[in-house]
């Protein structure tokens, strides 16, 4: 009822042009709007689709009628004669540029400033309710966030080939590739020798959750490829994976080493800009939100503050989910986090991933609005400049992505203990494990299983080769004891799927 209700107050706003956004009008806004929740959903559902199919090869994806699936698995991972190392990673940073991106998008189309009291309620309560962006925060969270990804993680060959995917996974890389959240590197190599350890080289960096298909156990099986240092060694895996590292000629080498500085250098550049723009806007009190110049600022950086601690935090709790908390016994806040999450409560991971879901969208609304200066003289800018910075957000996104959540990421996952040991932590996770008991994500469920009724088959991707295992805790919601749905004639599954048994 809420997401209905939500849809409802959202059109009506832009309908009568009361968003903070000024995209040309409510036509265009309209279609402003379905397109950036579209976008939205296709890069959450491809990023997890992804990651659960790397470790399938292309001509198996291919075999099963998904074609356009098994063209993604190739841009993504090459081919076993040309494989292609670390594409994951870039896919991560690019896809979460567009994320952000949109998100921005959606939070000034859908927070409103103006609008008449049409429910004759208290006026305060009114602007908190419907004025405020919480309509499209239940929008963003339930219809283009959780659904998309729980359907990947099911159906995640069926996600992949659907029209219009390859297009965006290739912008996102392309996005990536261009350099403009390099800095990220800088930010993670100061970081983490100062507070961690040694800097790892970026090009030594882990391809994040990445298992390529094309990988061996001891040497490369292409005559094109050398052998490599280990990608992963992690605790819960006696076999050590060995990535496929092709050969580079020196040339090729320092030619790669000098655009990679051009990068940093660009990117570096950039995002001083876009700090020294965003603290002087709220500085001269541009900023949208009506509070004093002061307040911005500290809201702000408590923002960033705690969505740094969310995605941290976030990779870290899930890359030490194979631990014991016995294990962490030096490091007593980690251990307290991790008897919470993986003990004391039931499916407390679970929770917790949704829980921080509902706190990182609403601190990303907040930051859209704190950095979105409609009160800015448009006469200082061109069309297209005082779109990019003014109207797009570009600084608050820039600033946000690279400070907030890829530089956490990268640091949780290579410090995924220390980085979990941070002071804080503990009441992060209690926060969140509240939030989700409030149930704001409980339309997730029935949608998710309307949409898997009209659009998907009953037998998941590659099912036929998985043997029968416990509930789905994702849908457990939906299920009885013996794991068949409740409101849907429908089973799940869940597990991964035997390496011996590709598609």
């Amino acid at each position: 009822m809420a997401v209905v209700l939500s849809f409802m107050v959202v059109i009506y706003g832009i309908a009568l042009d009361y968003n903070l956004g000024n995209f040309g009008g409510p036509s265009i806004e309209f279609i402003l709007f379905l397109f950036s929740l579209t976008l939205l959903a296709a890069n959450e559902g491809f990023q997890v689709a992804v990651l659960h199919s790397q470790h399938i090869a292309a001509e198996d994806i291919r075999t099963q009628g998904h074609h356009r699936a098994a063209c993604v698995h190739e841009l993504m991972f090459g081919t076993p004669a040309a494989p292609k190392v670390g594409r994951v990673k870039n896919l991560l940073m690019g896809q979460s540029f567009f994320v952000v991106v949109c998100s921005f998008t959606l939070a000034n189309l859908t927070t409103f400033d103006g609008m008449p009291n049409f429910l004759g309620i208290n006026d305060t309560t009114f602007r908190a309710l419907v004025c405020s962006g919480l309509p499209g925060i239940i929008i963003v969270i339930n219809v283009a966030q959780l659904t998309p990804s729980l359907l990947a993680k099911e159906y995640p060959l069926r996600c992949l080939n659907i029209p219009g995917i390859y297009s965006t996974i290739y912008a996102a890389l392309a996005l990536e590739h261009c350099g403009v959240v390099h800095f990220v590197y800088v930010l993670y190599g100061i970081i983490n020798s100062t507070f961690f350890g040694p800097e790892v080289p970026v090009d030594e960096m882990p391809d994040l959750l990445s298992n390529h298909p094309y990988s061996s156990h001891g040497t490369s099986t292409h005559g094109s490829a050398a052998a490599g240092n280990d990608e992963s060694n992690d605790d819960d895996n006696d076999d050590d994976e060995q990535g496929c590292v092709v050969a580079v000629e020196p040339a090729v080498a320092v030619a790669k080493s000098t655009a990679y500085f051009i990068k940093v250098a660009f990117s570096t550049l950039l995002t001083v800009l876009c700090v020294a723009f965003v603290i002087g806007s709220i500085g001269t009190g541009h900023s949208s939100v009506d509070i004093s110049v002061g307040a911005a600022f500290v809201v702000s950086l408590l923002v960033l503050v705690i969505v740094t601690y969310c995605e941290g935090l976030k990779v870290a709790v899930v890359s030490t989910t194979h631990l014991r908390s016995d294990d962490l016994g030096d490091w007593p806040n980690a251990q307290r986090v991790h008897q919470l999450l993986n003990n004391d409560v039931k499916e407390g991971v679970k929770k917790f991933l949704i829980g921080r879901q509902l706190t990182v969208v609403p601190l990303g609304f907040v930051f859209a609005h704190l950095t979105h200066f409609v009160h800015m003289n448009r006469e200082n800018f061109n069309s297209a400049t005082y779109f990019l910075i003014v109207e797009a957000g570009l600084p608050g996104v820039l600033i946000l992505l690279q400070f907030a959540q890829l530089t956490p990421q990268l640091l949780a996952e290579q410090n995924s203990i220390p980085f979990m040991n941070i002071p804080g932590n503990y009441l992060l996770s209690v926060w969140t494990l509240q939030l989700e008991k409030l149930g704001i994500v409980n339309f997730t469920w029935l949608f998710y299983g309307v949409i898997e009724n009209l659009l998907c088959t009953k037998r998941k991707d590659g099912e036929e080769y998985q043997q029968p295992a416990a509930r789905n805790p994702l849908t457990s919601c939906l299920q009885d004891d013996s794991g068949h749905g409740l409101l849907f004639d429908c089973s799940f599954r869940s597990g991964p799927e035997p390496e011996s048994a590709q598609l």
